[in-house]
């Protein structure tokens, strides 16, 4: 257990890269009336959802930690909750 300890842990996060050609406008579905006073509804264009994987660091101290995750509070007073399996780097700095 290394709680107390300050350190930088650098770990992957996968977030949607978004749909290839795909468009939704942010009004929302349903949103505007046609010439003849009938709803008309925004046309998405569907596609398959891409995903893309980005490193982020994050430094504080280590509150709490078990087998499946960490949780470090950040020098700002933030919780960061981190699955250990995403953990790519760990160091202490103190």
């Amino acid at each position: 257990m290394t709680i107390g300890r300050h350190e930088r842990i650098v770990y992957r996060v996968v977030e949607r890269a978004g749909r290839r050609g795909g468009f939704l406008p942010p009004h929302g579905v349903g949103y505007g009336l046609g010439d003849a006073l009938g709803i008309v509804l925004n046309r998405t264009i569907k596609g398959p959802t891409q995903f893309r994987t980005t490193h982020r660091t994050v430094v504080g101290t280590v509150v709490a930690e078990d087998e499946d995750h960490v949780t470090i509070e950040r020098d700002d007073g933030r919780r960061v909750r981190i699955p250990i399996d995403h953990i790519i780097e760990r160091a202490a700095l103190r």
